[in-house]
């Protein structure tokens, strides 16, 4: 019985002085955490220097082609840049849908152009045709190294009524929403 006192003291001694080291404050990092700082020290040189190339190697005019993955296929465009602004967007090749994707297109290369930024609002009901334009006019900016010039979030003012008169609202296309409308119907409200 003494013995089994004795060893459950010493453990719980040992158990005690264990956490308290463990939960010491280190100075000193590990190896291992000094060698992840140094890499990434080393890549943020290494980009910096890229960037400084990109601005060396920037193309402010000229006419820049490349493609972005639509909905349809690929959609192939020409970027027209002058004095590092996008003058024209010529959407050379598409697949998209004849009454939703071909119509977003020049709606969402206008918002491009008055922007200037590749990211806009997409076209609801085209938004995959409506990104593949993006990509595609992002990738011919990338061709004349400027791309991160234009990417700042574009925003339209657009004025939307704070209020709105009807005789009847039926939200939701499901089983109840259709059962509203076909009374509706009926009622001669619609």
């Amino acid at each position: 019985m003494n013995n089994k006192k004795r060893i459950s003291l010493a453990l719980a001694l040992l158990l005690g002085l264990s956490s308290l080291t463990a939960c010491q404050k280190s100075e000193e990092k590990p190896a291992e955490e000094k060698k992840q700082e140094e890499k990434s020290d080393e890549a943020d040189k290494k980009e910096d220097s890229k960037e400084e190339e990109k601005k060396e190697g920037e193309k402010t005019e000229g006419k820049f082609e490349a493609t972005g993955p639509g909905y349809g296929g690929d959609i192939k465009v020409a970027v027209d840049l002058k004095d590092g602004k996008i003058e024209n967007i010529e959407i050379l090749e598409n697949l998209e849908s004849a009454g939703v994707g071909k119509v977003a297109m020049p709606i969402v290369a206008e918002r491009i152009k008055k922007g200037q930024s590749v990211n806009v609002d997409t076209v609801t009901g085209a938004t995959a045709s409506s990104k593949g334009l993006m990509l595609a006019v992002t990738n011919a900016l990338k061709e004349a190294n400027i791309a991160d010039k234009f990417k700042e979030e574009y925003k339209e003012d657009r004025e939307y009524p704070s209020e709105l008169d009807a005789d009847v609202v039926i939200l939701g296309g499901g089983g109840a929403g259709l059962a509203a409308a076909v009374e509706a119907v009926e009622k001669d409200l619609l």
